[in-house]
């Protein structure tokens, strides 16, 4: 059995493909196969991960199998590297989150980055623009796909 870890999506654009948002670990679950992780982190009779209750991975979830991320989709999964072709997948660990999202989403108990942060660091004003980074870089490549598009239909 492997580990596969999961991170929600938790931007404005989360239950969608969108590759450049806001993610933050959620647990973990012990699989084969990615289909099973995705099976297993679902909350069909109870909570899939008891340490830390949360909802169901969904469109728009990471899940981490090793070094290699696949984002769920409408139908199957496509893989993080081959979607961002040379930019790493980033998560953003729940102690580096900005304190609003912080009260949305509690600390999991079994979070891999956050195991000696018994209370919140700091959050320098650099990690705080991490988000916005996020939504900076979505929006940029958002434009520059509609340039794109406006040249294709205007016959450049």
């Amino acid at each position: 059995m492997k580990k596969f870890q999961i991170h929600h999506a938790i931007g404005e654009n989360r239950f969608t493909e969108t590759v450049l948002q806001v993610r933050t670990y959620a647990g973990y679950v012990e699989a084969e196969t990615l289909e099973q992780a995705y099976q297993k982190a679902q909350n069909t009779e109870d909570y899939w991960n008891k340490t830390n209750p949360c909802r169901s991975t969904s469109i728009g979830d990471l899940i981490q199998d090793g070094d290699k991320s696949y984002l769920v989709c409408n139908i199957g999964f496509k893989d993080m590297e081959e979607l961002l072709a040379y930019e790493p997948v980033k998560v953003t660990p729940w102690c580096k989150l900005p304190e609003g999202i912080q009260e949305q989403f509690p600390m999991p108990a079994d979070c891999p980055n956050c195991k000696d942060c018994q209370k919140p660091e700091e959050v320098s004003d650099y990690d705080a623009g991490y988000s916005e980074g996020y939504a900076a870089g979505y929006a940029k490549r958002e434009a520059e796909l509609e340039d794109d598009k406006s040249d294709i239909i205007n016959g450049f």
